[in-house]
């Protein structure tokens, strides 16, 4: 739907003045809609295509359009009937857009317009809204938040027998318990939404990242045999999926975490918790073992399910704790602690 070539713009009076024609025409109403409804079939196409391996390009085509975008969405989220799907729709079309582009606290804003425009939000398409903003609150920080959001879909899809939806509400809060150092509910979490996917036979996507994650969590509490093993089985499911794995998400190998390097033979499980690198949170103590293995805050961002700009974030306060100046000075912290 996004043809190549120069794009053209006006004047913001120019546009004003077009926009009181329309109205006075009395066809706003049909204009608009017509308006709403292809930029839907844009944001669901590049959602489609995204999660088909054509993330990159997917990010392209969003640009260009996101002033569309936009209209349509603010037209849908006042208007009543099929104008709220239409919201709801175009929301949830464009999360990864959000997440990954750092617009995280303006889609919450969109997410909780459209589901405040709603009709009946005891729909699987709301349970699939309410996934995304409560994504996009814990990419904002706000981690209690999310997990607040991610309990109110896991009792929606529940109610609704909605198997695949109970799983992506697990391992969303499984997440969240990560980011918030829980690892015990983490871990739980996580495996009941891997037994869901299992048993439903689809989501191959959210599954493997779902094993990946808990392959994570399994190194960082110094559990290599167990780590290597789920790292295996998510990378098996990437490999399957050849050419149509997203590109934002990572599945990373064991050796990746391990990097060789000082102290890396050994997991020190306690290392973490006494010494200097007692001032970071549990979270900034994992993406501080990555960042040491090597790992760029994009392929960090697809470890463990978070926005680059999360990481960005914790990257930046892991130097304010410690008093480093740089990454490097952070990597040869994390070696010289026993920290890999």
């Amino acid at each position: 739907p996004v043809l190549p070539g120069p794009r053209f713009t006006m004047l913001e009076t120019v546009r004003e003045y077009a926009l009181d024609l329309l109205a006075a025409s009395g066809e706003e109403e049909t204009v608009r809609r017509r308006h709403a409804a292809w930029c839907l079939i844009i944001a669901e196409r590049v959602e489609a295509d995204a999660f088909a391996g054509g993330w990159e390009r997917s990010l392209e085509t969003m640009d260009p359009e996101y002033d569309n975008l936009r209209s349509a969405l603010g037209w849908a989220t006042r208007r009543s009937g099929e104008a709220t799907t239409v919201g709801l729709r175009l929301a949830c079309a464009l999360w990864l857009f959000w997440f990954q582009r750092g617009h995280a606290d303006e889609g919450r804003r969109w997410f909780a317009r459209a589901l405040a425009n709603a009709e009946d939000n005891a729909t699987a398409l709301a349970g699939k809204a309410q996934l995304g903003m409560a994504s996009l609150i814990g990419a904002g920080g706000d981690l209690a938040g999310a997990m607040a959001v991610g309990q109110d879909c896991l009792a929606l899809y529940q109610s609704l027998d909605d198997r695949l939806g109970v799983a992506r509400s697990f391992q969303l809060i499984g997440s969240t318990a990560h980011q918030l150092g829980d690892l015990v509910r983490a871990v739980s979490c996580l495996e009941q939404a891997i037994a869901g996917y299992v048993a439903e036979g689809g989501e191959q996507i959210w599954l493997a990242t779902a094993t990946a994650e808990l392959g994570v969590i399994a190194y960082c509490r110094g559990q290599r045999d167990l780590a290597a093993s789920l790292l295996d089985r998510a990378a098996a499911i990437q490999r399957e999926l050849g050419p149509t794995w997203p590109s934002m998400f990572t599945v990373p190998s064991l050796n990746q975490l391990a990097a060789p390097g000082p102290g890396a033979a050994t997991m020190p499980a306690a290392a973490a918790g006494a010494g200097p690198a007692a001032r970071l949170s549990p979270r900034e103590q994992e993406i501080l073992r990555l960042i040491a293995t090597g790992q760029t805050n994009q392929a960090i961002a697809g470890v463990l399910c978070i926005s680059p700009r999360t990481v960005s974030t914790h990257a930046a306060n892991i130097l304010s704790k410690l008093d480093l100046a740089s990454r490097a000075e952070a990597i040869a912290f994390a070696y010289r602690h026993r920290l890999v």
